[in-house]
């Protein structure tokens, strides 16, 4: 549970790779991506502002060519703003 509506996502680095690929979805099958964050230099991203709910994320590490690899597992979180 994270209570502001932009959570900071981090994850573990992947030795070789030049940049990351990061879904954030309002559901399991990624069928309501919400974020779609390509290219990003490092393993820490703020997400983009968001609604109170339940939301899915993952991460691909990409290539010198800039393709993505495997996909992360997919983990959740649910934001509740506490004002």
């Amino acid at each position: 549970m994270v209570y502001v509506t932009s959570p900071e996502l981090t994850w573990r680095p992947v030795d070789g790779s030049a940049g990351y690929w990061l879904e954030i979805s309002s559901d399991q099958n990624f069928e309501r991506v919400v974020e779609n964050a390509f290219g990003i230099g490092g393993v820490v991203h703020a997400a983009k502002p968001l609604a109170a709910g339940d939301y899915f994320w993952r991460v691909s590490a990409l290539d010198g060519f800039g393709l993505p690899g495997e996909r992360s597992e997919t983990w959740g979180f649910r934001v509740t703003p506490d004002d």
